[in-house]
């Protein structure tokens, strides 16, 4: 907005409250979707705040007697009718700044909740086929190898899990990437997504959805990681995940503890129902 000179002063009528309630609203959109344009309204709220300290600050002009007519001086109206007039300002201002939050927050949920449907979706459609036999080209390494500059495959043998299946352009949310299947002998079968792209998926593990399939994602700079069953015990779910955010940060093999634990919480698991 600070390229036309007629903008700044719809803001500062917005921020003055001298626009109509149509006019005020497409502002306050304008705020929502524009992290600059908010930056400059909690500017010009921040400069009004200024004047309201200025106007509730002591007076000099306590000594000055009253006007004849016993009311206050003119200034003194003057100085309150500012206070007032800043005091909204703020409030609409971190009002439309809230909003922006909100909606970008908004946004991101429903990214999320895209996300969350396409890999089930995706993941669906391999366990509906049901197919444990590896292609012949494939020649999946039963542990973790590097098989390509961008591609590895984590060994999750010990939680009794073997990839079956390797899909070297993989999509997902706009990113690409691959995906490795995983299957094991109780009716298990993971998908695990290793993409890239500007995703904005946090860095810690984090629930796509609540209930329905179980999808877990995390970040490692400009990598992203999406793991996905169904059926498969939370527990089970839970400590694969968190082993493979580990594995994906610096990859390296797997340490003998976390093997201990794999192994035990597998002989500890229900088996999958899906």
């Amino acid at each position: 907005m600070s390229r036309r000179p007629r903008d700044w002063k719809t803001l500062n009528a917005y921020v003055d409250g001298e626009l109509t309630a149509t006019e005020a609203a497409a502002v306050a959109r304008n705020i929502a979707q524009d992290a600059p344009t908010a930056e400059t309204a909690a500017a010009l709220a921040s400069l009004k705040s200024a004047l309201l300290e200025q106007a509730e600050a002591p007076t000099d002009f306590d000594f000055l007697p009253p006007a004849a007519n016993g009311q206050k001086p003119a200034f003194w109206q003057t100085g309150r009718t500012a206070a007032a007039a800043a005091v909204l300002v703020a409030c609409m201002v971190a009002g439309a700044v809230w909003h922006w939050d909100t909606t970008r927050q908004e946004t991101a949920n429903l990214q999320i909740a895209s996300w969350h449907q396409e890999a089930a979706e995706i993941h669906r459609a391999w366990v509906a086929k049901r197919s444990d036999e590896r292609p012949p080209s494939l020649n999946i390494p039963a542990t973790a190898a590097l098989t390509a500059p961008e591609l590895r495959i984590p060994d999750l043998s010990d939680s009794g899990l073997t990839p079956i299946l390797l899909e070297p352009e993989a999509q997902l949310g706009g990113m690409t990437g691959y995906r490795v299947g995983y299957g094991g002998t109780r009716g298990c079968r993971i998908s695990f997504f290793v993409l890239q792209g500007d995703g904005g998926i946090p860095g810690h593990l984090t629930t796509l959805k609540a209930g329905g399939p179980q999808v877990l994602a995390w970040r490692h700079d400009q990598a992203h990681y999406f793991l996905m069953a169904e059926g498969m015990a939370e527990t089970r779910f839970g400590l694969i995940a968190r082993t493979l955010q580990n594995v994906t940060a610096n990859w390296q093999p797997l340490s003998p503890e976390i093997r201990t634990a794999l192994q035990q919480n597998r002989q500890s698991s229900t088996p999958c129902t899906a």
